[in-house]
């Protein structure tokens, strides 16, 4: 395990991620910092953020930690745009057990009308497979 100096000291501070650009994206998109290589400048953080969310599409399936950082966007965060990346980020997963009780809570009573209906479209498809 490596310590990963982007992260505050603590429990969180070690990790054993493959690779560090998504560390450096779960931690610009848990803490909402002002970093991410390459950036243009003058990008505001919300612009920042987005692509962090992206780059950490492929880490989705096999990364637990990114998951749940994944599904802490999608119910907190208060970029619409950011939230709905995550839900799509999600889809490849939705039939874990965390995500499919977030799609239901969000599906059940999210003040945003797309997440809302995205979340139920998600979850009607999971019950045509099985």
């Amino acid at each position: 395990m490596t310590l990963n100096p982007g992260f505050a000291q603590g429990p969180q501070a070690w990790c054993a991620a493959p690779d560090h650009r998504a560390v450096t994206g779960l931690d610009l998109l848990q803490r909402h910092i002002v970093f991410l290589p390459g950036a243009a400048f003058g990008e505001d953080v919300d612009q920042q953020r987005l692509k962090a969310i992206e780059g950490l599409g492929s880490y989705v399936k096999n990364d637990v930690r990114v998951r749940d950082a994944v599904l802490e966007a999608l119910v907190n965060d208060s970029n619409p745009g950011l939230r709905t990346q995550a839900l799509h980020l999600l889809e490849p997963v939705r039939a874990d057990s965390s995500v499919r009780v977030v799609l239901q809570k969000l599906a059940e009573n999210d003040q945003n009308l797309y997440i809302r209906t995205q979340a139920r479209n998600v979850l009607s498809q999971m019950s045509e497979i099985d």
